[in-house]
């Protein structure tokens, strides 16, 4: 490697390395890649072989390689080989394994006037208590929750905003039961809030508030929601995708985050303009992108670091293609940066990451292995 530089036009959303001389070293892109789950600054992917593959800022142990190196290359997360699913917020990662048990590293924050120090791990550990897990999630916030067989939801980590559903404002480092939820088939931390779908496409909520129509610490139905089959929550507001293919968002219109050009504000659930037959969604901060069926990507919302994919800097409603991406599987968008698992299984990201200051990407990159 000693006569190669990086290029501030060529490092992007997680890596490209130039030659010095110009022409482009001959890089393998990550393969094999089933599912990416996108933090704040940091990103992991799980690989259809079941193990974990995580880059970005290691400030907190988030990689889960058992140090705290930075690297724009992926590395293993340790001792897991049988992942189901993948999960990422700010400062850690989690990972749900095919015997129903839920792994995690990182750093775990919680209320500083009972907990002065932040508990770090650099490993993936144990989750207490959970087994049987089906999904899980985890959020900015620095709160995780997973559905158990049977429909259940437990929640753990900070709580001071409501966030963990018990009926208290209480942090906990044991998984404690989203009080009256039952029938739940997926789940959504993020921000200050949590939601779940249920089996009857209902979608209700916990956490902070009037941000998302609900009334803290106990689960809230969204208005109008029967028909959801996914739901997403970001830092101010929450979209749905529903059985008909369409997204319905709410919340606090912040940059435009509900895709309608509604004035910012509080609202209740509005229909997202200009999409149809998508098949996933995720919510970022305060942007969101949905996969259609033909694989394209949309997005819309904040997009001061390009992390919409239309190639320009600026907030955009409606939402806009994200340029230049092959067919997408799933798209993961958190922080600023936006990441989608193609249909050749391998990974595009596009936006900023910490390690780019300077030179963010509005259009997709390949994430590359070495």
């Amino acid at each position: 490697m000693g006569g190669l530089k990086v290029s501030a036009m060529t490092w992007v959303a997680f890596a490209l390395v130039a030659c010095g001389g110009g022409g482009e070293e001959a890089h393998q892109a990550l393969a094999n890649v089933a599912e990416v789950a996108v933090g704040m600054n940091h990103a992991c992917a799980r690989l259809r072989t079941g193990q974990v593959s995580c880059w970005g800022d290691d400030y907190s142990g988030e990689l889960g390689d058992g140090t705290k190196t930075n690297t724009t290359t992926p590395v293993a997360a340790r001792d897991i080989s049988n992942a189901t699913e993948v999960a990422a917020n700010g400062l850690a990662s989690l990972a749900l394994l095919s015997d129903g048990t839920v792994r995690g590293w990182g750093m775990t924050v919680l209320d500083s006037s009972l907990h002065p120090v932040p508990i770090v791990t650099l490993v993936p550990t144990p989750v207490p208590t959970i087994s049987a897990a089906t999904a899980i999630s985890t959020g900015d916030q620095y709160h995780s929750c997973a559905v158990v067989s049977g429909g259940e939801v437990y929640c753990w980590g900070l709580g001071t905003l409501g966030q963990l559903g018990d009926g208290s404002m209480m942090d906990s480092l044991t998984p404690v039961r989203v009080t009256g939820i039952t029938d739940a088939v997926s789940v959504s931390a993020n921000g200050r809030a949590s939601c779940v779908v249920h089996r009857d496409g209902r979608v209700s909520c916990w956490g902070s508030g009037i941000f998302y129509g609900i009334d803290g610490s106990v689960p809230m139905d969204a208005d109008g929601l029967t028909d959801a089959v996914a739901v997403s929550v970001g830092d101010y507001h929450a979209c749905a995708l529903r059985a008909t293919g369409t997204v319905s968002c709410w919340g606090l219109n912040s940059e435009f985050s509900l895709g309608t050009g509604l004035a910012p504000g509080i609202n209740s659930v509005v229909d997202v303009p200009g999409v149809s037959n998508v098949v996933s969604v995720s919510a970022g901060s305060f942007n969101m992108c949905a996969v259609v069926a033909d694989g394209s990507v949309w997005c819309w919302g904040d997009n001061q670091f390009g992390q919409l994919g239309g190639g320009e800097i600026g907030t955009s409603s409606p939402p806009i293609q994200v340029l230049g991406l092959p067919a997408a599987e799933s798209v993961s968008t958190g922080g600023f940066t936006t990441c989608a698992v193609l249909r050749d299984h391998t990974v595009s990201c596009w936006g900023s990451t910490m390690f780019a200051p300077f030179a963010n990407s509005t259009t997709p990159r390949p994430v590359l292995a070495y």
